[in-house]
Protein backbone atom coordinates (compact mmCIF):
# COMPACT_ATOMS: atom_id res chain seq x y z
CA UNK A 1 0.00 0.00 0.00
CA UNK A 2 2.63 2.32 0.99
CA UNK A 3 4.38 2.13 -3.01
CA UNK A 4 0.63 2.91 -4.26
CA UNK A 5 0.82 5.99 -2.13
CA UNK A 6 4.19 6.91 -2.99
CA UNK A 7 3.18 6.35 -7.16
CA UNK A 8 -0.24 8.43 -6.37
CA UNK A 9 1.86 11.66 -4.63
CA UNK A 10 4.45 11.54 -7.60
CA UNK A 11 1.88 11.85 -10.33
CA UNK A 12 0.33 14.42 -8.15
CA UNK A 13 2.93 16.76 -8.14
CA UNK A 14 3.92 15.98 -11.17
CA UNK A 15 0.36 17.40 -12.56
CA UNK A 16 0.53 19.78 -10.00
CA UNK A 17 3.90 21.05 -11.17
CA UNK A 18 2.74 20.55 -14.56
CA UNK A 19 -0.39 23.33 -13.89
CA UNK A 20 1.00 25.58 -12.29
CA UNK A 21 3.51 26.15 -15.38
CA UNK A 22 0.70 26.66 -17.34
CA UNK A 23 -0.30 30.45 -18.10
CA UNK A 24 -4.25 29.42 -20.12
CA UNK A 25 -6.60 26.78 -18.94
CA UNK A 26 -6.09 23.55 -19.81
CA UNK A 27 -7.86 20.17 -20.10
CA UNK A 28 -6.83 16.81 -18.26
CA UNK A 29 -5.50 15.02 -22.21
CA UNK A 30 -2.83 18.13 -22.41
CA UNK A 31 -1.10 16.90 -19.03
CA UNK A 32 -1.78 13.13 -20.25
CA UNK A 33 1.90 12.51 -21.34
CA UNK A 34 3.48 13.35 -17.64
CA UNK A 35 2.29 10.20 -16.51
CA UNK A 36 3.03 6.80 -17.92
CA UNK A 37 0.58 4.31 -17.76
CA UNK A 38 -2.32 6.95 -16.41
CA UNK A 39 -6.00 7.27 -18.32
CA UNK A 40 -7.44 10.35 -19.05
CA UNK A 41 -9.36 9.61 -16.59
CA UNK A 42 -7.44 8.92 -14.06
CA UNK A 43 -5.71 12.21 -14.89
CA UNK A 44 -8.94 13.87 -14.74
CA UNK A 45 -9.61 12.31 -11.05
CA UNK A 46 -5.92 13.84 -9.90
CA UNK A 47 -7.05 17.42 -11.40
CA UNK A 48 -10.27 17.11 -9.69
CA UNK A 49 -9.08 16.38 -6.21
CA UNK A 50 -6.20 19.56 -6.81
CA UNK A 51 -9.55 21.62 -7.50
CA UNK A 52 -10.90 20.51 -3.91
CA UNK A 53 -7.59 21.42 -2.10
CA UNK A 54 -7.71 24.79 -4.00
CA UNK A 55 -4.48 24.14 -6.14
CA UNK A 56 -6.85 24.11 -9.51
CA UNK A 57 -9.93 26.16 -10.44
CA UNK A 58 -12.17 24.41 -12.92
CA UNK A 59 -13.18 27.00 -15.73
CA UNK A 60 -15.23 24.90 -18.05
CA UNK A 61 -16.31 21.69 -17.24
CA UNK A 62 -13.10 20.20 -19.03
CA UNK A 63 -10.85 22.97 -18.51
CA UNK A 64 -8.62 23.59 -15.52
CA UNK A 65 -6.64 26.49 -13.91
CA UNK A 66 -3.49 27.18 -11.65
CA UNK A 67 -4.24 29.03 -8.68
CA UNK A 68 -2.34 31.31 -6.87
CA UNK A 69 -1.58 28.73 -4.18
CA UNK A 70 -0.26 26.17 -6.81
CA UNK A 71 2.17 28.76 -8.09
CA UNK A 72 3.16 29.78 -4.67
CA UNK A 73 3.54 25.91 -4.00
CA UNK A 74 5.64 25.07 -7.12
CA UNK A 75 7.84 28.71 -7.21
CA UNK A 76 6.25 29.61 -10.30
CA UNK A 77 6.46 33.56 -10.80
CA UNK A 78 4.46 35.26 -13.95
CA UNK A 79 0.82 36.71 -14.99
CA UNK A 80 -2.39 34.89 -14.69
CA UNK A 81 -4.26 33.57 -11.68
Amino acid sequence: IALNQEIAVGRTFNILYFAANQTKPFQARDGSNLVDEVSCSAITRYLNTLVKLGMLEKVTPHKYQRTALAKRMMNVEGEGK
